[in-house]
């Protein structure tokens, strides 16, 4: 089964808000934003006359035209979670890269994977940058022109889609690093691409994906699985009209992009904020500035609010209520 455009990307506009109040406001206020200056701000970001009434509904909180849109475009498919983009960058070293893997597997051709987050947004972790997300016209633009999209069988139920999302967000902002392999893996605070596509399918427990648990994992490993795996399947050419789908709308989608990123940071920040107050509770605690009930109902209401949150991180997780 292969599910086409869903309401997933409502979370994704709207992730960077903090209340359902919020949500109504922002959809107000641009209701009530005169037509010239919606046009104006629209045209700021590239949108043409095309675009427009789809950037105007998207705007105003009406996200069917854009669904239905979408639904037409890509001919009954769309990206699904845990999709793995399997490429080889159009550089040097890219090559190079390629022809070092033909020990692991004789019929590599990618020097790099990404793994697919929501809709066209993927997480990365390349060199020079921690992990993050990235779209997939990004992606692309230094690649060559052999890339491929795969698909484990079984995961386009909601539970499973759910669960690989949430991976893909737990690895945000790890560091890069593929040199110091077996230090990055004792810390498991460091990932290079492959070795982040799979720590995405295992956090995310998915069954029989015919990924090697542990050792060193490359591009020419999932290469080995697109080529041989009955439990993989490349959706490349189901998923064109998408893709120039994407293409088409780019300036729409970036937008979307924008706010799926910024509430990802504003996610990973609200842990970082209550992890620092709990450390300055514990540090007032031991100086006797506050009493063990103050410092016990502070740390409570600090786990209260970390249980509320939807997301956790590698290094910002939610606090057992033992804490």
């Amino acid at each position: 089964m292969h599910m086409p455009y869903n309401k997933s990307i409502t979370a994704s506009i709207l992730a960077n808000l903090d209340s359902e109040e919020k949500v109504k406001a922002a959809v107000e206020e641009s209701k009530n934003t005169p037509e010239k200056i919606t046009k104006l701000a629209a045209f700021m970001r590239g949108i043409n006359e095309e675009q427009y009434p789809i950037y105007k509904a998207l705007m105003e909180g009406n996200l069917e035209p854009f669904i239905d849109l979408v639904n037409e475009a890509g001919e009954g498919y769309w990206f699904e979670s845990g999709d793995v983009l399997l490429m080889c960058g159009d550089s040097l070293k890219s090559e190079l890269l390629v022809k070092s893997q033909k020990p692991f597997y004789s019929g590599v051709r990618s020097s790099h994977v990404a793994v697919f987050f929501v809709d066209h947004i993927l997480v990365d972790a390349m060199p020079g940058t921690d992990v993050s997300p990235r779209t997939l016209l990004d992606v692309l633009k230094d690649a060559k022109d052999n890339w491929r999209i795969i698909r484990k069988k079984g995961v386009a139920r909601r539970a499973k889609q759910e669960n690989l999302m949430k991976a893909c967000i737990f690895y945000i902002a790890q560091e890069y690093e593929i040199f110091k392999y077996r230090e990055a893996k004792k810390k498991k605070s460091k990932s290079y691409c492959s070795e982040l596509a799979r720590k995405i399918f295992q956090h995310a427990r998915v069954e029989n994906t015919g990924i090697a648990p542990t050792g060193l994992i490359t591009p020419a490993h999932f290469d080995r699985l697109a080529d041989e795996s009955d439990e993989w399947e490349d959706v490349t050419d189901n998923l064109r009209p998408a893709i120039e789908f994407v293409n088409r709308y780019e300036p729409i989608f970036n937008i979307l992009f924008e706010q799926t990123r910024n509430g990802l940071l504003l996610n990973r920040d609200r842990f970082k904020e209550r992890a620092d107050y709990e450390k300055l509770i514990k540090k007032k605690l031991k100086k006797k500035l506050i009493s063990k009930e103050t410092a016990a109902k502070a740390i409570q209401e600090i786990v209260k609010m970390n249980s509320e949150m939807n997301n956790q991180f590698w290094d910002h997780q939610r606090m057992k209520k033992s804490s």
